[in-house]
């Protein structure tokens, strides 16, 4: 028996990962002053955001590093997006990501003719790289949509994978870095792949291994609206990423980072963040769970709930009032899952919640067939 239908007026959303909350006084206090440029904005970033930046990752990555290694992006996902692109990939060279990936990750190696392989785990990812000939490599940790985090061991053998033929760049995508609550986190931060690579010695015959991270204040700090993230990469890379991006105008723009560079350096948002979502999971996964989903996630901004057919399981709820994405979104090994988003108001998830509660039967079993 599937869950009852009964009439709803307004639909609670719950697809997408958008922040809530107000932005801090700092951030506003910056967009405020106005001190900004009113020229076209450096490709390679204002002064007060590179720095800011470079202040960041010494006191979270615990990595020294300057400014001509940092690449200003007008949010994550365009990076994500673009960076086939703007390394010149095509239709020879591969792009390897998760067998459960941000969609987005597949649109960029498809916009330029780029094959995608999809590797479960590093062992895997290593078979992969000796069949394919492997531009990139994406790795997501803690991973949307299942908010896993990858243990520092797994990180260090994806990072040996940079000592191949081939010489893929290995793209951390560590957005949710700063919010990671469960398994192998430390204080709300999890490991970093970028940051271990950095101690990695150079091979004699390939050299350094090319890593690139990828950081947005969009989940750090809530400010989607700005549209800013960063890279940090070698210097060679990010001056060839910036060359590339300031001839395609491809630039974040002035207030944007300068409103940034005071997130950054602003270090409770994430723990009020990280506070938000635990105190959201505790009201979604139980009326959830109540009605026939189980927990197979990790602990951080989404549930992903485990069902036997999340299409259909999207439509039931749907019909409920209930928006959830359905976990093939995310690949073929998601048919069997459904990502909901705890970072959204409190009311609406517990109107959401409310909803489950309230519908007489149940969805199937949860547990796939």
């Amino acid at each position: 028996m599937g869950l009852a239908v009964r009439p709803m007026t307004v639909p609670i959303d719950l697809r997408l990962g958008s922040p809530a909350a107000a932005a801090s006084p700092q951030v506003r206090a910056a967009l405020a002053a106005g001190d900004w440029p009113v020229g076209y904005p450096p490709a390679a970033g204002l002064p007060v955001f590179t720095d800011a930046v470079c202040q960041w990752s010494s006191r979270v990555l615990g990595r020294d590093i300057t400014a001509d290694r940092v690449v200003p992006v007008a949010g994550a996902k365009e990076a994500v997006g673009t960076l086939p692109w703007l390394l010149g990939c095509g239709p020879r060279d591969v792009v390897a990501i998760p067998h459960l990936a941000y969609p987005t990750y597949a649109e960029g190696a498809a916009a330029v003719g780029a094959p995608v392989v999809r590797y479960r785990d590093p062992a895997h990812l290593a078979q992969l790289c000796v069949e394919h000939p492997i531009a990139v490599i994406w790795v997501a940790s803690p991973a949307n949509p299942t908010c896993r985090i990858l243990p520092p061991a797994d990180l260090h053998a994806i990072a040996a994978l940079g000592h191949t033929p081939s010489r893929p760049l290995i793209a951390f995508d560590e957005t949710y870095l700063e919010i990671a609550d469960g398994e192998h986190s430390v204080l709300g931060c999890a490991p970093s792949g970028f940051a271990l690579t950095q101690a990695t010695p150079e091979d004699p015959e390939y050299g350094p291994i090319r890593t690139l991270g990828l950081y947005s204040v969009s989940k750090r700090n809530g400010l989607a609206a700005l549209r800013v993230g960063y890279a940090i990469t070698d210097p060679a890379t990010a001056s060839a990423l910036v060359t590339r991006r300031r001839a395609l105008g491809l630039l974040t723009s002035a207030p944007a980072m300068v409103a940034a560079a005071a997130a950054l350096a602003d270090d409770t948002t994430p723990a009020l963040m990280r506070a938000h979502h635990r105190a959201q999971r505790a009201i979604a996964l139980p009326a959830f769970e109540g009605a026939g989903f189980a927990d197979a996630g990790g602990v951080g901004m989404f549930l992903w709930l485990a069902c036997r057919d999340g299409d259909a399981a999207q439509q039931r709820l749907a019909d409920l009032g209930v928006l959830v994405t359905a976990g093939r979104a995310f690949g073929p090994d998601g048919a069997g899952f459904i990502r909901v988003s705890l970072s959204g108001p409190a009311d609406a998830l517990a109107e959401a919640a409310a909803r489950l509660h309230s519908a007489s039967g149940t969805l199937p079993p949860s547990h796939q067939p």
